[in-house]
């Protein structure tokens, strides 16, 4: 459901988005939980997952947490804290590719420049190797 979260409790799910081709976002273990981000900003999923193989997962919905946080306030709140947590860590991790990726342009840059100027020499050479055939 859109609406829930999932806690998984044994297995390994894979998360993924696809748009032109499947890119792998990550792994989630035992004790990480999925479907965060829409129980607190329900929209579209922006990511997929699959199991790899047999997996539980444990489930609530964003009713169910309301409830829960009402009956066991300690309890929600040592519940949220981690969620946080684990939402702080993706985002730090998101920020960190951002960072190599916006890192890495200049270099891509040069790099097409350089093999820009190969393809231009060798168009200006190839009718002249072809001529002394």
């Amino acid at each position: 459901a859109q609406d829930s979260l999932y806690l998984l409790v044994s297995g390994k799910l894979e998360i993924f988005t696809e748009q032109e081709r499947r890119i792998n976002l990550g792994v989630v273990e035992p004790g990480q939980c999925v479907g965060e981000v829409n129980m607190f900003d329900p929209k579209d999923a922006s990511a997929s997952v699959s199991g790899e193989g047999f997996s539980q997962a444990w489930r609530i919905d964003r009713g169910q947490l309301e409830n829960f946080m009402n009956d066991n306030p300690i309890a929600a709140a040592k519940f949220l804290i981690g969620i946080a947590s684990q939402l702080s860590k993706r985002v730090r991790q998101a920020n960190d590719t951002l960072t190599s990726a916006r890192d890495a342009v200049p270099m891509l840059v040069e790099r097409l420049k350089e093999a820009r100027e190969v393809i231009i020499r060798a168009q200006e050479e190839l009718p002249k190797m072809i001529s002394m055939i």
